[in-house]
């Protein structure tokens, strides 16, 4: 298989052009999250260096800490992607209710743990007594909204398992933009904890958009096999 001559075709349109539908929504989408991400920083830079100090080393001890989540929606998008390709469209179901599980068994877990030990992780860092301060209060914040980044996570592994790439990174790409404009605009009443609401408020917006796209995936599914009969 392995040993290509010019006798045979080398180059398949078809598979280009499937590889640019997958590949081009998740490119473009972290082309625009790396805009975000400068246009968050600058918001932030507004509230001084203490805030800084804090968020930025809770959004690493957050990337750490939810990895698993993230790790377990990968994990969900290839065995749904595997039953799809099977034709096993129950099993790819069973496959998102099991992860759904796990999701909310880990989620809950760090919204106890970390409004407790979150200030004490961002202090580990040396940031100084009023940046752990801000921290520990961020994470308090934050933790509240854990649930619908695990439950997103698990809709988001499984919709883009089924191929549809394109709507994952579209929703991604409205909800950057939301917390973008959240941000600002609870700035007025929330101060630097606007920080961590706008990112929660984004969890459930995104979590509300993936559930409404589940259920048209589901129904149209019913359709289909009801077609077949």
């Amino acid at each position: 298989m392995l040993r290509f001559t010019l006798k045979e075709k080398l180059f398949h349109w078809k598979i280009v052009q499937n590889g640019a539908r997958m590949g081009c929504p998740p490119a473009i989408q972290s082309a625009i999250n790396a805009l975000g991400s400068i246009a968050l920083q600058g918001f932030m830079n507004g509230f001084g260096t203490h805030t800084v100090a804090a968020v930025t080393t809770a959004y690493r001890i957050d990337n750490i800490l939810l990895l698993p989540i993230t790790n377990l929606s990968s994990g969900i998008s290839t065995k749904v992607a595997n039953s799809m390709g099977r034709g096993s469209k129950k099993k790819a179901t069973n496959y998102l209710y099991t992860g759904l599980f796990m999701m909310i068994v880990f989620s809950v877990l760090l919204m106890v743990l970390m409004p407790v030990c979150g200030g004490s992780m961002v202090a580990l860092f040396g940031v100084g007594p009023e940046a752990a301060e801000i921290g520990k209060h961020y994470f308090i914040n934050v933790a509240k909204f854990y649930l619908f980044f695990g439950l997103t996570s698990a809709l988001r592994g499984y919709i883009e398992g089924i191929g549809r790439v394109f709507v994952s990174s579209m929703i991604g790409i409205l909800a950057l933009s939301a917390r973008i404009a959240l941000s600002y605009g609870l700035a007025p009443s929330l101060g630097n904890m606007s920080i961590a609401y706008s990112e929660g408020l984004q969890f459930i917006l995104m979590f509300t958009l993936y559930l409404a796209y589940f259920f048209f995936v589901i129904k149209k599914m019913k359709r289909e096999e009801i077609r077949t009969i």
